[in-house]
């Protein structure tokens, strides 16, 4: 492959993967999670403060379930990097057949972890 070749492809994962990250981003913008609140949805603020709320059960399985999203959230833009990363060994493997060979399994592993990933969503969802 010609070195010109081999730089447009590149720029085109680059935007096309930087596409992805940011629609990811918005997705999170506008999804139930808010980050700005945090992870732990109680016990903010010193117990004088009026609006101190003590913790419950409730706010432990809360708790889980915005670890949940969180790490659902990361994934997204996580598998993104790694599949530009997997198109770049891909690019730059020359031919080599131990190379090809070596970005064909991380390539299998990133699809083997997203259905990972999205399936345990699933079954706690």
């Amino acid at each position: 492959m010609k070195y010109k070749t081999k730089i447009l492809i590149t720029g085109l994962i680059f935007v096309i993967g930087s596409m992805l990250f940011v629609s990811v981003a918005q997705a999170v913008d506008i999804g139930t999670f808010d980050f700005r609140k945090g992870l732990v949805p109680c016990g903010l603020g010193p117990a004088t403060d009026p609006g101190f709320k003590a913790c419950t059960v409730c706010d432990f399985f809360k708790l889980l379930q915005n670890l949940i999203n969180f790490m659902l959230y990361m994934a997204a833009p996580l598998a993104t990097l790694m599949a530009l990363y997997v198109g770049a060994l891909f690019m730059f493997s020359g031919g080599s057949p131990a190379k090809i060979t070596e970005a064909k399994d991380k390539l299998w592993l990133l699809i083997i972890g997203l259905l990972w990933v999205l399936g345990s969503w699933l079954i706690i969802a």
